[in-house]
């Protein structure tokens, strides 16, 4: 996990990136060595940590919402 507005973050090409809004920033969960298939899995976890942060409201987003993909600095 990544806080993009604290984080440094490159997504890689060989990995699932799924992206959420909690507290006024945004997050960027990459999966390692998980297949696409089990993606469902990452949902889950991300679900939970949404609500460990008691934001449960957290939309999951499959796309990088900042549009052009800048990297935080």
């Amino acid at each position: 996990m990544y806080c993009l507005s604290e984080d440094q973050f490159t997504p890689s090409d060989n990995e699932i990136q799924l992206y959420g809004y909690a507290h006024n920033k945004l997050y960027a969960f990459e999966t390692i060595n998980i297949n696409a298939e089990d993606a469902l899995d990452v949902v889950s976890a991300i679900q939970w940590y949404a609500d460990y942060i008691e934001y449960p409201e957290m939309e999951i987003l499959p796309e990088d919402p900042r549009g052009n993909h800048e990297i935080a600095m």
